[in-house]
């Protein structure tokens, strides 16, 4: 009698968890807000990049390792577009670990 209980809350639960976790997805809120006028911004070097090295035959050794070297977002693509991408250094948000200082800071004062 009292296993057929636990069965029942524990079914009733488990499908609690799974409707609650579809009906409330995750969002980023808190994050960078883009422009919807803007649209997504066009990286058309990197695309240049990644047909032109698609198209052609495989690299040696030798020249993955002298893109390599040239520094940029990785060997294939290089710095294309580098300016238009997202990094610390051209980002105003804040991160997560601010966001609890933050909020551990309020609640200790």
């Amino acid at each position: 009698m009292m296993s057929r209980v636990i069965r029942t809350l524990l079914v009733a639960f488990s499908c609690a968890v799974i409707l609650f976790s579809t009906a409330f997805p995750a969002s980023a809120n808190g994050s960078y807000k883009s422009s919807e006028y803007k649209g997504e911004a066009n990286l058309n070097n990197i695309q240049a990049k990644t047909d032109e090295t698609v198209y052609n035959p495989p690299m040696s050794l030798k020249e993955i390792q002298d893109r390599q070297g040239k520094g940029g977002l990785n060997e294939l693509q290089g710095k294309a577009d580098i300016d238009k991408m997202k990094n610390p250094d051209n980002s105003t948000g804040t991160s997560f670990i601010e966001g609890v200082k933050d909020a551990l800071g309020k609640t200790t004062k």
